[in-house]
């Protein structure tokens, strides 16, 4: 601990065991009028001003010290902390912090600029783990030319109602994370790696009457992951594309709105899903078709920008038509009508499930009526071993090497005749019939983000002379 902090602890330590001798109004009041006869008068002036940061760095020490001790000896119970302090792993992308207030902890107001329209701040808070840089509108801070008011205001202000998007603002270590995870990527794009890019030969189905044909692809074997997605805008970040980052970042508070309802029990999957490394290998939800072409264009770009050979042509990252999700689900087996384990139950020898849905109205497929039947036994989400997503190497992979083309994400793809959107597979919250190769899409024309959709890539074959 430096020696401003050991200065700034013993002082607290004093203030503790003294009754204050003036209130907050006249030791900030008296402050004020120090500050116009010096630097701060400037602030009363048109234009842009800035507070010089030694002069802050006192305002706030005595606004903390009287405020402490007013508290302190107005209750008979400890203080607490109002807000949360998060590290900036969970911040980067997180709904803005509410009503924070910083008690016992370092807080430091390194500047406060003020703008025609805005208030912009740059604390330190938490022993440096977090430093922010927020912009606020002027309509919710009354008083802009008294900077107690503000110093006062800041720190509780609630953010997510009445501050513009704060950009995060990514360590050390997440940019390096982020550019050694990035490298990876491309370089399995680039020698279109077996183990993450399957090859789906050419081949014809029959569906709904009509011949389909499909030329070659490559398909991604599983479901873009959260650490592939979270790589791809934090690297928007570290090139400055701000506003492609506004697009592409999940919405995860799509979370509490699973099936049409308000789900307050889903909190923590908002607070972490997108952001705790436990997650990583967990399919990326809340996302925008928008978003997920960005990411496709994005891998293209910066794949091509590495290749060694700058004559051979990577043909482009794309979403998946309708027709080749179907042709790769099938396995290169003749099971239109089935799932892609090429058979008609939903679970193996061992009664276990094999894929991720929503198994409350369970079916099973019988032999002597011919048709799918409601099993007797009641079940819950839990029985096929997710509660809501589920990793996505998760369950056996089909032929072709593809995991969870059936349930987990309901995975977006492009309907080929109308090139309409739409989704092919179900999802963690489906229904068993639309597990099914063929089974309807209830998530057609949908473009926003929801908890239960993600994505897989593909890439056109290219034939080599």
């Amino acid at each position: 601990m430096n020696k401003k902090q050991n200065h700034i602890d013993h002082l607290f330590d004093k203030a503790r065991n003294q009754q204050p001798k003036s209130s907050f109004e006249e030791t900030s009041g008296q402050f004020l009028n120090d500050l116009e006869v010096g630097k701060t008068s400037s602030l009363n002036q048109g234009g842009t001003k800035s507070f010089n940061f030694k002069n802050l760095f006192m305002l706030s020490f005595v606004s903390v010290t009287v405020i402490t001790t007013v508290i302190y000896f107005n209750s008979n119970t400890s203080v607490e902390k109002e807000g949360i302090i998060v590290s900036m792993e969970e911040e980067f992308v997180s709904s803005p912090i509410e009503n924070i207030v910083i008690q016992n902890e370092d807080f430091v107001v390194e500047s406060i600029t003020i703008e025609d329209e805005f208030i912009q701040t740059t604390t330190s808070v938490y022993q440096n783990e977090i430093t922010d840089s927020i912009v606020v509108s002027k309509e919710a801070i009354k008083d802009t030319n008294r900077p107690v008011f503000i110093l006062e205001n800041i720190p509780l202000f609630n953010r997510s109602q009445d501050s513009v998007y704060r950009f995060p603002k990514l360590t050390a270590d997440q940019i390096a994370s982020t550019k050694k995870q990035k490298k990876q990527m491309l370089k399995q794009l680039n020698k279109l790696d077996k183990k993450k890019y399957a090859y789906i030969p050419s081949g014809t189905f029959s569906f709904k009457g009509e011949s389909i044909s499909v030329q070659a692809f490559h398909m991604q074997t599983t479901e873009v992951t959260v650490l592939e997605y979270r790589t791809f805008i934090f690297d928007l970040l570290i090139q400055n594309r701000k506003e492609e980052f506004l697009k592409a970042k999940p919405d995860r508070e799509q979370w509490k709105l699973i099936m049409g309802n308000h789900q307050p029990s889903m909190q923590p999957m908002v607070d972490h899903y997108f952001s705790h490394s436990a997650y990583n290998q967990y399919p990326v939800v809340n996302i925008s078709r928008e978003g997920a072409e960005l990411y496709c264009r994005w891998l293209t770009a910066e794949a091509t920008a590495v290749r060694k050979d700058k004559k051979e042509v990577l043909n482009d990252v794309r979403l998946p038509s309708d027709y080749e999700w179907m042709l790769a689900a099938k396995g290169g087996e003749d099971n239109m009508e089935s799932f892609p384990w090429k058979t008609s139950n939903v679970r193996n020898k061992k009664d276990c499930y094999l894929a991720n849905f929503k198994p409350v109205r369970d079916s099973i497929y019988s032999e002597e009526e011919e048709k799918y039947i409601k099993c007797v036994k009641s079940n819950f989400f839990m029985d096929d071993g997710a509660f809501h997503t589920a990793k996505v190497d998760s369950y056996l992979p089909n032929d072709y090497g593809l995991y969870c083309m059936s349930g987990n994400v309901a995975e977006m793809v492009v309907n080929w005749k109308n090139k309409t959107p739409g989704t092919k597979g179900g999802s963690w919250i489906s229904d068993l019939p639309e597990l099914m190769i063929t089974g309807e899409d209830k998530n057609s024309g949908i473009t926003e983000a929801k908890a239960h959709i993600g994505f897989r890539v593909a890439v056109t074959h290219i034939l080599k002379q």
